[in-house]
């Protein structure tokens, strides 16, 4: 179960590697990586919570597009 956790989030940190914006890729590894709450990501960011959920629908939206192409292999 360990490897296959480790595969997965190997995955996932390639596929967060591939975004462009900075706010994104923050927003992403503090909460698909370190899985940490929302409220925990606005403090460690310094940004408020319904920022945090703006930057997170604009990282879903360009994560789509690099899923689509294979971004997490």
């Amino acid at each position: 179960e360990e490897r296959e956790l480790l595969a997965e989030m190997t995955k996932t940190r390639k596929a967060i590697d591939k975004l462009a914006a900075d706010d994104c890729k923050a927003v992403a590894i503090d909460r698909y990586i370190n899985r940490l709450k929302w409220n925990d990501i606005a403090d460690l960011e310094h940004i408020s919570r319904a920022q945090v959920f703006r930057v997170h629908d604009k990282m879903l939206e360009a994560m789509a597009k690099i899923l689509s192409k294979g971004g997490y292999e």
